[in-house]
């Protein structure tokens, strides 16, 4: 049967999903993934609706519903890392249906009890190899036009992926 958000067999209406502050997390600005989120955010914002659609959480989780509903109309869910690889937006969307877009390497490796994130996912990395963090991978810089091209590539990719 057709869960509360989402019939299966429709076509889903919006083809790129954001929910990602921007903002706020102090880890990702230290780390650097707050770039990523803007340069995402910007190039999503340039798209018509129902190519890429922004969504900023709200403290508390007070438009989580809204968020759901989003992912469950949307093919792909991008989800960049923030204060953490873990998000629980991966949650949200595999439980209804979005395939999860990562841009870290380890990401896909999250929860390995639990699913399989290779084969459930796309990868597009966005990381680079370094000695001087702790998990090996970091982004390049800190600098949103850096990723701005990336972002475009990446949003035209997903629209176009058949």
């Amino acid at each position: 049967p057709a869960g509360r958000f989402h019939d299966a067999d429709a076509v889903r209406p919006v083809r790129v999903a954001l929910a990602s502050a921007v903002w706020g997390h102090t880890s990702a600005e230290y780390w650097g993934f707050n770039a990523w989120r803007r340069a995402l955010r910007n190039a999503c914002s340039r798209r018509a609706s129902t190519d890429c659609s922004w969504i900023y959480p709200l403290p508390r989780g007070s438009n989580a519903q809204t968020i759901v509903a989003l992912y469950a109309n949307s093919t792909f869910c991008l989800e960049p890392p923030g204060d953490s690889l873990a998000r629980a937006g991966v949650i949200d969307a595999l439980s209804v249906g979005c395939i999860p877009v990562f841009l870290h390497a380890q990401q896909p490796l999250l929860w390995p009890l639990h699913w399989n994130g290779s084969r459930a996912s796309l990868l597009f990395e966005w990381s680079t190899r370094s000695s001087s963090t702790q998990s090996g991978l970091h982004p390049e810089d800190r600098n949103v036009s850096h990723y701005a091209a990336r972002a475009e590539q990446l949003l035209e990719t997903l629209i176009q992926f058949d």
